[in-house]
């Protein structure tokens, strides 16, 4: 998914959590956190270095944020950096299953993308990866202003089924140069 970094969306933290980055030493908690829906639940520091360690420009207490509780401790986590060729990428988007559905995926994002927005080099590009199945998350992102991107023959399908189970019409799909495909129905 792109997002062409034309309109951010905002969106409060809800009311008891709190955003901040990401501390040296808290590798294991960032596993933990994506242990619930993006690593399988025997994951290990192997995520961790081929998720952050390997990827192009990422630097963990610079790029990686957690919502808090009140206690200080991290159930959500977001990264938001910005590669070597310029292009934004919102990464490794995950929460403990005991704080979903309360609009911390969300707030988290607007922090994200509002970093990114100002940090990032003329003209903004955002991009990110998900899965067909992650569809509380694809809502929030197209939400966020996001945008489906026909990277392969089987692309607008596939969109359209995602947003049939969404129950949404009328998104905008964009081919790899940013530019408009169509609307999908």
């Amino acid at each position: 998914m792109y997002h062409l970094m034309d309109a951010l969306v905002e969106h409060p933290m809800p009311e008891g959590f709190f955003v901040r980055k990401f501390r040296k030493g808290e590798e294991a908690v960032w596993i933990e956190i994506n242990k619930c829906g993006i690593f399988g639940p025997d994951a290990g520091m192997e995520g961790w270095e081929s998720m952050v360690v390997k990827m192009n420009g990422l630097v963990p207490e610079r790029d990686i944020l957690f919502a808090t509780l009140a206690d200080d401790i991290p159930v959500a986590t977001l990264t938001a950096y910005i590669r070597d060729d310029g292009v934004g990428v919102i990464h490794m988007v995950s929460a403990l299953e005991s704080v979903r559905g309360r609009g911390i995926g969300k707030a988290l994002l607007a922090i994200g993308m509002k970093k990114l927005r100002a940090a990032m080099p003329p003209p903004p590009f955002t991009q990110l990866l998900t899965d067909d199945w992650r569809l509380p998350a694809i809502k929030v992102y197209l939400d966020a202003g996001f945008h489906p991107v026909n990277v392969s023959e089987d692309m607008p399908d596939r969109w359209r089924k995602v947003c049939a189970a969404l129950g949404i019409h009328g998104v905008e799909m964009l081919d790899t140069g940013g530019k408009g495909t169509g609307i999908l129905m």
